[in-house]
């Protein structure tokens, strides 16, 4: 399973949750007005497209978020690893 991480509200979440909104802008300036349609990914938690693949702990697997120096989860710190 791959994991994601939001910069702007910290959760973690299954790359399934994200929610994919539809965006359709019309070029109104040019001729023929052509319609441009794009996806946004967002955060399931706080709807900031803020987000990234997450790094995982070294010794456990857990997803940890990607800025973190560390390549270490809290728990395998806190055990002394």
């Amino acid at each position: 399973m791959r994991w994601m991480y939001c910069y702007s509200c910290k959760n973690i979440f299954p790359e399934e949750d994200i929610i994919n909104t539809k965006h359709e802008e019309c070029h109104w300036w040019l001729d023929d007005k052509p319609i441009e349609v794009y996806y946004e990914c967002n955060c399931p938690y706080c709807r900031s497209d803020d987000i990234e693949d997450c790094n995982y702990c070294d010794i456990c697997g857990e997803p940890i978020p990607p800025d973190e120096h560390d390549t270490l989860c809290e728990v395998c710190i806190e055990e002394g690893y």
